[in-house]
């Protein structure tokens, strides 16, 4: 069940997409942190929604060219998604692939 700390974390991060998308990547950090903070307190570091508030922060990293920060951020949302709903599923592989990316932007091509 959605509380109020799920809430929260899906509009933070929902702002976070908006500044992310105008290019204000400091304020989209904030609000990304503000959501993974509440659902923490939630102890809910595992949930789905984390995973999608890590996917964010990872675009994000992605985005300025901040591979390292990115595959961290992949690495962590695919653990969470293949527990949660499934290795198989669309989102992991989206996940995946984006994982891909950040690992063959910093040449390692192996396990991409």
């Amino acid at each position: 069940p959605a509380g109020p700390s799920m809430e929260v974390s899906r509009i933070r991060c929902d702002i976070g997409d908006v500044h992310c998308d105008l290019g204000n990547f400091a304020e989209a950090l904030g609000c990304f942190s503000q959501a993974l903070e509440a659902l923490e307190k939630a102890h809910m570091e595992d949930h789905p929604d984390a995973a999608r508030v890590i996917l964010a922060v990872g675009a994000l990293n992605l985005r300025r060219c901040n591979y390292p920060q990115a595959r961290d951020c992949y690495k962590r949302a695919l653990t969470i998604q293949e527990t949660a709903i499934g290795k198989f599923h669309p989102t992991t592989a989206t996940t995946k692939s984006n994982l891909g990316l950040a690992l063959t932007n910093l040449g390692e091509w192996r396990p991409a």
